[in-house]
């Protein structure tokens, strides 16, 4: 099928924001089932992770900031108590067994409460990095608490974590952060967190314009614009189909460029 022209001037041919083309992503899958088919299938192929296609079978969800949230939902802040603050420490303790540690190595540490009248648990995202060098598990916990995948796709028992690039590697810091890590790490905590889900049935893959160094597997940009090509006309929208395409396109010349 051959992509419809996008005008000139058009902001479509020059955004470099990978979330948006995440964002179209999200909404052809939620849109189309043959598309649902072909990546699904796609992705069981590298992971082992069976999804299924089928309106309403498998949650989509963009931006995913996993951990974060299920600590909120524990209780408001605002409204402190002593069943939330006994909420939080289970929480932790979850976490922490699941990465070979117990929340008796950590409760006595600064960073573990507030100072004040009041002291509270405080959440692993805010824990100050320099207060845990050397400590490469509590350093992991920190880090995936602060991630946010660009998709997390849940279908009974099983998850799949997906990040995506296009013109940047996975992140890496001085400090010793590794995005990839920090998704392998938060692939162990998805199910300490959430008991619904078997530790076994939850995989991670990228998505980039070529294959990540990485122990996960990749898909490319190219397979999601044959998907999209294979895609009838009545199941997604031109705006959406064009994008999608632009956007293989410029992972397909980016690629071109890092190895020129």
């Amino acid at each position: 099928m051959d992509v419809v022209a996008v005008k000139p001037g058009s902001f479509l041919e020059i955004t470099r924001e990978e979330r948006f083309f995440c964002s179209l992503l999200t909404h052809a899958l939620l849109s189309s089932i043959m598309l649902r088919e072909g990546l699904f299938a796609r992705l069981g192929d590298v992971t082992e992770i069976d999804l299924d296609p089928q309106p309403g079978a498998t949650e989509i969800y963009s931006e995913v900031a996993w951990l974060r949230d299920h600590w909120r939902n524990l209780g408001d802040p605002r409204f402190w108590s002593p069943e939330l603050e006994d909420a939080r420490k289970r929480f932790l303790a979850h976490c922490l067994v699941a990465l070979g540690r117990r929340l008796d190595d950590i409760a006595e540490q600064p960073f573990f409460r507030t100072t004040g009248a009041h002291p509270k648990v405080v959440s692993p995202g805010r824990w100050p990095i320099a207060a845990l060098a050397g400590d490469s598990e509590l350093r992991d916990l920190k880090w995936a608490f602060n991630a946010k995948p660009d998709f997390i796709l849940v279908c009974g028992n099983r998850a799949l974590i997906i990040e995506a690039k296009v013109e940047s590697d996975p992140g890496r810091t001085a400090s010793g952060y590794s995005q990839d890590g920090t998704q392998g790490v938060l692939s162990r905590l998805l199910p300490a967190v959430s008991p619904y889900l078997d530790p076994e049935q939850v995989s991670r893959a990228w998505l980039a314009r070529e294959a990540i160094d990485s122990h996960s597997p990749t898909v490319t940009w190219a397979e999601i614009a044959g998907l999209v090509e294979r895609t009838p006309v009545d199941d997604l929208d031109e705006f959406s189909r064009r994008g999608l395409m632009r956007f293989a396109d410029r992972a397909a010349a980016s690629g071109a460029r890092s190895e020129s």
